[in-house]
C-alpha cells in the first residue's frame, strides 16, 4: 500500500533556529518518506442503537469492529458518556468482555442505559476504548473510540372523546379514549 503525503518545510540557511526570512528564494524538492502502518488490531464503533426513552431506561446495543490486521485476545470494551443526562451500567462507565476478536470481525454488546427526564432528544457522545492482548502477548489499549446514542422520544399520551357525568360531591362516570402519541 502506498500513501501520499505532502509536507512543507521552511528554514533559513543562515539562521536555522530563528523565524524564516521570507525574501529568500524558495525551492521545491519531492522526496519519498516511508510510512509504516503497524500490523495490529484497530477498532471502531460501527453502530449504536437503544430502546431507552427520555426519562427512562433500556439497553444500548453497541457494534464494534476490528478493522486492523491482527487478532485481539481477551478484549474488553469500556464505554463512558461525558453527559450527565446519560448513565451507562448504572454510572458514568460500563465495561463488557468481548473475548477474541479476529480482523474484520464485528461484535455486539448490550449495555444498560438510563436517560434523564429533562434530557434533550439529541445524539449523546459515547467515548470508549478496548483493552486487549496482541498475538505477542503484549497488553494494548486501542485509540479512543466514539459513537453516538440517540434516545427515543419521551412517552406521551392524549385523551379524546372525553365524556363525564362527574359532579362535585357526587359520584359519576368519566369515559375517554387514551391514545399513545410517542414514541410509535
Amino acid at each position: 500500500i502506498t500513501y501520499t503525503h505532502s509536507v512543507t518545510i521552511q528554514y533559513d540557511v543562515n539562521s536555522p533556529t530563528e523565524d524564516p526570512e521570507f525574501n529568500d528564494a524558495t525551492r521545491t524538492v519531492r522526496t519519498t518518506i516511508p510510512v509504516v502502518v503497524e500490523e495490529r488490531a484497530r477498532f471502531r464503533i460501527d453502530d449504536v442503537r437503544t430502546d431507552a426513552q427520555i426519562g427512562g431506561s433500556g439497553v444500548a446495543t453497541v457494534t464494534v469492529a476490528n478493522v486492523g490486521s491482527e487478532r485481539a485476545r481477551d478484549a474488553s470494551l469500556t464505554l463512558g458518556s461525558p453527559s450527565d443526562d446519560l448513565a451507562l451500567g448504572g454510572g458514568r462507565e460500563a465495561a463488557s468482555f468481548l473475548g477474541t476478536v479476529e480482523p474484520g470481525e464485528r461484535r455486539q454488546i448490550e449495555v444498560p442505559v438510563a436517560v434523564a427526564a429533562d434530557a434533550e432528544r439529541r445524539n449523546y457522545t459515547l467515548v470508549g476504548r478496548i483493552d486487549y492482548t496482541d498475538p505477542d502477548g503484549i497488553a494494548r489499549v486501542s485509540e479512543e473510540l466514539r459513537g453516538g446514542l440517540r434516545p427515543l422520544a419521551e412517552q406521551s399520551f392524549s385523551l379524546a372523546g372525553v365524556e363525564s357525568t362527574l359532579r362535585v360531591d357526587h359520584e359519576g362516570r368519566v369515559r375517554a379514549v387514551v391514545g399513545q402519541d410517542a414514541p410509535h
